[in-house]
């Protein structure tokens, strides 16, 4: 051993051997060479550790990608129904614009029943329609004028979405009057 090692060794011992209370600066400096000697002894992870983090790591990783995976599912899902709203929206709408003079169609003393196709989502290239949808018009007089409800069910490709609305027309709906 050296001369400079052998006098920090001495006074790591003399500094570790310290225990006076009121020599504050000494015993902060053996906490720090403490702290030192357990850094020097550790030279790195264990095999074990590793294995520890890895395993969390994946976990975490997998995790995150099922997040991912389910957002952009409800996303979708959500984008559709939207869109099978407005569809169904819009052809209400159609329905309460027409000029409402009974007996006449569509408004007639009767249940009056229209269907017609409509589609939602556009593929990809945005050619294609590619969720077709059914559209049912039901206009039933009540005592207020006639109940019209529109039904949309739409086929996607985990589960139908159904869509209902409805409105009562009279006289004084829609600027009749």
């Amino acid at each position: 051993m050296d001369s400079d090692s052998t006098a920090t060794s001495r006074n790591a011992t003399r500094l570790l051997g310290a225990r006076c209370s009121d020599d504050l600066p000494h015993q902060i400096e053996l906490a720090h060479l403490r702290s030192l000697e357990y850094l020097s002894a550790k030279k790195g992870y264990t095999l074990v550790e590793v294995i520890i983090v890895m395993g969390l790591l994946t976990l975490l990783m997998a995790t995150a990608a099922s997040s991912i995976a389910t957002g952009r599912n409800i996303s979708r899902r959500l984008s559709d129904f939207t869109a099978a709203t407005t569809v169904v929206q819009a052809k209400l709408q159609d329905i309460r614009a027409a000029t409402y003079n009974p007996p006449n169609s569509p408004f007639t003393s009767a249940v009056v029943v229209l269907t017609g196709t409509s589609s939602i989502a556009l593929d990809q290239a945005g050619a294609k329609f590619i969720v077709p949808g059914t559209i049912t018009s039901r206009i039933e007089p009540v005592t207020a004028g006639h109940l019209v409800t529109v039904t949309g069910t739409f086929q996607t490709r985990r589960q139908p979405i159904t869509v209902s609305l409805q409105t009562v027309v009279n006289k004084y709906s829609g600027g009749q009057q």
